[in-house]
């Protein structure tokens, strides 16, 4: 598949989508690796040598779709409106788009997405403290260590709020992240 900076042709985003939206659906019904190509196009009603034309296999397609999701995340939070925090941002994306976090986060094959968006919000923090300790910051923990911590508590609330049905209002899963992403006093100052 072809994953280039311009700017895609509306038949293809729309063949992209069709396809993505069958392999969700599917998802819902049954376990991943009992999907066919064939079934996921029978449910796009998208031609298999027109699927093959965009990715190389069901796994791609998954890939895409989850690369896609992050980016689509990604720039929501990066987007905070004036009076929204960040973390209100991500959470109103999330509830949005609750359909398909249930599938990708709680449904079949949800270890594997879990697992993928614990490794980009484990970067992305990384990076960020990184940033910080350049400018002073000092770490009580390997920021490795503190970046999968966190990344790990992001996603396993993300699952929890999503499989509670959302119980939690938007702005108090907001504050509730907002608070357990300050660094714990206790590892301030000890040996690394």
């Amino acid at each position: 598949m072809s994953h280039t900076q311009e700017p895609v042709d509306l038949r293809v985003r729309r063949t992209h989508k069709l396809l993505w939206e069958a392999l969700l659906a599917l998802m819902g019904e049954r376990e991943f690796e009992t999907l066919t190509v064939k079934d996921i196009c029978e449910r796009a009603m998208v031609h298999r040598t027109t699927f093959y034309n965009h990715y190389e296999d069901k796994y791609d397609l998954l890939r895409c779709g989850m690369q896609e999701t992050y980016e689509m995340l990604m720039a929501q939070s990066n987007r905070a409106n004036e009076g929204a925090s960040t973390y209100q941002v991500f959470f109103v994306h999330v509830a949005s788009h609750k359909h398909l976090y249930r599938i990708m986060l709680c449904g079949q094959g949800g270890n594997d997405f879990q697992g993928w968006l614990r490794d980009r919000f484990m970067e992305s923090l990384e990076a960020k403290m990184q940033q910080a300790e350049q400018a002073g910051k000092q770490w009580g923990a390997p920021l490795p260590l503190l970046a999968h911590f966190y990344a790990g508590a992001i996603v396993s609330m993300l699952a929890w709020w999503i499989v509670n049905d959302l119980p939690a209002s938007v702005e108090q899963m907001a504050h509730y992240l907002q608070g357990l992403m300050v660094e714990p006093s206790s590892l301030q100052g000890e040996a690394r």
